[in-house]
């Protein structure tokens, strides 16, 4: 979807992928573990909703989480607005469930080819920069 501004916009709902950090070093891990999974849906009127569960953390099968998992899972919701000369789509968070991963504004790169969805970001992590690529893909366009 465009806007009127000619900004391609990613309006709708769209399914996590795949989530992956890398440290300076080229080493990678995932911090919700290899088979998270998620819902981003971004509203035509700029409200923005995400979730990210790790595949332990998962309590839809009726058993409870083992403690040591209970960190793999995120919620936020709040408004959004692409940047499309910084190719940023900037997440204002207004309510999270985790804030030590998501509060305040979210600055995130990205890039929508094919039906799918590209963030990127970094933060610091254990005193070193880690860079974040988040892969979604379209599930509905509204």
């Amino acid at each position: 979807m465009t806007g009127g501004d000619g900004i391609v916009q990613p309006v709708g709902a769209w399914e996590l992928v795949s989530l992956v950090s890398e440290r300076p070093d080229g080493s990678t891990f995932e911090t919700f573990g290899p088979h998270p999974s998620g819902r981003l849906i971004y509203g035509e009127s700029g409200q923005v909703i995400a979730m990210i569960v790790g595949e332990r953390r998962n309590e839809a099968a009726g058993k409870p989480t083992p403690p040591e998992f209970l960190r793999q899972f995120t919620a936020y919701f709040g408004t959004y607005r692409v940047d499309g000369e910084k190719g940023e789509i900037v997440h204002n968070v207004a309510t999270s469930l985790n804030g030590p991963q998501a509060s305040g504004e979210l600055r995130r790169q990205y890039r929508m080819e094919n039906g799918r969805l590209f963030l990127s970001f970094s933060r610091m992590r254990e005193g070193v920069e880690v860079v974040t690529r988040v892969e979604w893909k379209r599930i509905s366009t509204r």
